[in-house]
C-alpha cells in the first residue's frame, strides 16, 4: 500500500511540472478512474483569435476630390514663391543693378588688362601725393601709408583719408579732399556704392569745386542716377564757363558730359 501511494504521489508531481513547463495544458481530477484520478489535456489545441474588424471609412470625400485638393494647394505655394520672388528683387532690385554695372565694369577692365594697370599705377601716385598735402597726418602713419602704396595696398590711406574726413570741422577743404580721393579708390576697385558716397559727399562739402562735381556726376551716370547727373554737370559747367570762358578745354568737355547725360 505504501508503495502505490509513493508511486501515486511521483505520478502527480510530474504532472505537475508538466503543467507547470507547458507540456500539458491542463490536469484535472476525475475521480479514481485514469491515471491517478486525471485527466490530460494536450496544449497547442487552442481556437484561432477572431479576425479583426475592418471597416472602410468614407468621410465624403473622393480621391478626384482630394487630389484636386493638393493641386490647388501646391498652386497657391508656386504663388507664394513668385510674389516672395517679386518682392526680393524689388526691394535688392537698386543692389542688384549696381553689381550688374560692376560686373561690367571688371569685365572691361580685364580685357584692358594692359591699360587699367597703368592707369592704376598713375592713381596710387596719386593718391601718394593727396596724403603728403594732408597737414594733419602723423608723418610715422604717412610713411606706413606710402609704403603700402609702393606694395599696391592702400588700406592704410583709405584708413588715414578717413580719419582726416571725420575731422572735417578742423579743414572743410581737406576733408573734402580726403573725400574725394577715398572715392577715387574706391572707383578704381570697382565699389561703386562706396564710390559714390564718397565723391557725392566731397560735392557737399565743396560745392564750388568743378572736379569734384564733376566726378560725383560721372558716378551718377555709371550707376544710372541720370537727372542727378545731369544736374552735377551743369553745375560744373557754370563754374568752369565763369572761370574760364567758353573756349577751354574743360568746358568742352562737360558739354560733352552733358550731350551724354
Amino acid at each position: 500500500m505504501e508503495i502505490v501511494t509513493g508511486f501515486v504521489l511521483i505520478i502527480g508531481l510530474l504532472l505537475l511540472w508538466a503543467v507547470v513547463t507547458g507540456k500539458i495544458k491542463s490536469a484535472k481530477f476525475k475521480g479514481p478512474e485514469g491515471l491517478g484520478g486525471l485527466e490530460l489535456e494536450a496544449p497547442g489545441n487552442d481556437p484561432p483569435p477572431p479576425a479583426p474588424d475592418i471597416t472602410h471609412h468614407h468621410y465624403g470625400i473622393s480621391l478626384k476630390e482630394h487630389e484636386e485638393s493638393l493641386k490647388q494647394r501646391e498652386q497657391e505655394i508656386r504663388e507664394k514663391i513668385k510674389e516672395e520672388i517679386k518682392e526680393a528683387r524689388e526691394k535688392y532690385q537698386e543692389r542688384i543693378q549696381i553689381l550688374e554695372v560692376e560686373l561690367n565694369a571688371v569685365s572691361q577692365k580685364r580685357i584692358n588688362a594692359e591699360q587699367d594697370l597703368e592707369d592704376h599705377k598713375k592713381l596710387l601716385e596719386g593718391t601718394e601725393q593727396a596724403l603728403e598735402r594732408q597737414p594733419s597726418l602723423v608723418p610715422e602713419e604717412l610713411e606706413r601709408a606710402k609704403a603700402a602704396l609702393n606694395r599696391g595696398n592702400t588700406n592704410k590711406a583709405e584708413e588715414l583719408f578717413d580719419k582726416v574726413l571725420k575731422t572735417e570741422e578742423k579743414s572743410i577743404e581737406h576733408a573734402a579732399e580726403a573725400s574725394y580721393q577715398l572715392g577715387r579708390l574706391a572707383k578704381d576697385r570697382v565699389d561703386y556704392k562706396a564710390a559714390w558716397k564718397a565723391l557725392t559727399r566731397a560735392a557737399e562739402l565743396a560745392p564750388d569745386n568743378p572736379l569734384y562735381l564733376n566726378k560725383a556726376g560721372i558716378i551718377a551716370y555709371t550707376l544710372g542716377h541720370y537727372d542727378t547727373a545731369i544736374e552735377y554737370f551743369e553745375k560744373t559747367l557754370d563754374l568752369d564757363i565763369k572761370a574760364h570762358g567758353l573756349d577751354h578745354p574743360d568746358v568742352a568737355a562737360h558739354w560733352n558730359n552733358l550731350g551724354i547725360a
